[in-house]
């Protein structure tokens, strides 16, 4: 009767055991994922600390991206301009090498035609007492000015006109040809008795020179466009004026042959036409040893 009794107390007690056993069993369960969930938050924390911390570097690394990235556009037209510029070098070597060949080849060319010049002028000029020279691009006749002019005077005498005669027969025809006719005189002051017609020694040179040209112009049909004449005077003298010999050598006429500048008109004057004026300059007193002008660009245009 007490073993019965015993079991039927110890069978209404086991809903109760299970169910405190449950009941830990869930408290046990709670604290578990209490505590999970408290580490997971723990590194959720951390990581969105570490992810604030990474976002300096990030907009840092970001700004470089970009300026790498405009670095390398920038680099890349700086590129394109320098090719630009290398290849516009390049063509402006070639240009200026084009332009040296043709300006050797010019010269060249300029020299022979000189030589062919002053050989042909030799020919046609059979007076003694001159000399031929080459000056720059140009041919230079000096004559001794006895043979053009009588002492003091300005009137032509025929052995002037023979040789301006035989250099016209030459020149003439080449219509980019023209002449610069210079007149110098030595140091000597003009006598008394010639002032009344000529002030001075620039005067004198300028009237002969003057007197050359006109010949040229009206007994030759010498195109006026295509003569100068210069007077000197006495301001470049040829050798220094210390002895008569010296003197006489100053005392001298020079034909300048040169070509016209090539954008220059090369104009024939009709021989039915009345002679215009020629270009007469009267050279100023420069400074001692002036060379004499031997381009067109030192004289007016014709």
């Amino acid at each position: 009767m007490a073993d019965t009794d015993f079991d039927s107390r110890s069978s209404s007690n086991i809903p109760l055991i299970a169910l405190g056993a449950l009941s830990a069993i869930l408290a046990a369960l709670t604290a578990y994922f209490a505590l999970q969930n408290s580490e997971a938050q723990h590194l959720l924390t951390q990581e969105k600390n570490r992810a604030e911390s990474a976002q300096p570097k990030i907009d840092q690394l970001t700004s470089r991206i970009a300026s790498a990235e405009s670095q390398t556009a920038s680099g890349r037209e700086l590129a394109a301009a320098r090719e630009k510029e290398v290849q516009a070098l390049k063509a402006e070597l070639a240009r200026m090498r084009d332009e040296k060949l043709a300006l050797e080849s010019g010269k060249q060319e300029s020299d022979m035609a000189r030589m062919e010049l002053m050989e042909k002028l030799k020919q046609h000029i059979s007076t003694p007492d001159i000399r031929i020279d080459p000056i720059t691009n140009d041919v230079k006749v000096t004559v001794a000015d006895r043979i053009f002019f009588a002492s003091g005077s300005a009137e032509l005498l025929p052995g002037g006109q023979k040789i301006l005669d035989q250099i016209a027969s030459y020149i003439l025809p080449q219509e980019q040809k023209i002449v610069r006719i210079y007149g110098h005189t030595d140091d000597v002051p003009i006598h008394h008795v010639l002032k009344k017609v000529f002030a001075s020694n620039w005067e004198l040179s300028a009237k002969r020179a003057t007197t050359a040209v006109r010949y040229l112009v009206q007994e030759v049909r010498f195109p006026a466009n295509r003569l100068y004449a210069i007077g000197c005077g006495d301001t470049q003298p040829a050798v220094p004026n210390s002895s008569e010999e010296n003197r006489s050598k100053n005392r001298r006429i020079e034909i300048v042959v040169a070509t016209r500048p090539s954008d220059a008109p090369a104009t024939s004057q009709p021989a039915a036409q009345p002679a215009p004026e020629p270009t007469v300059i009267v050279m100023p007193a420069p400074a001692p040893k002036l060379s004499v002008p031997t381009k067109e660009s030192d004289l007016p245009s014709p």
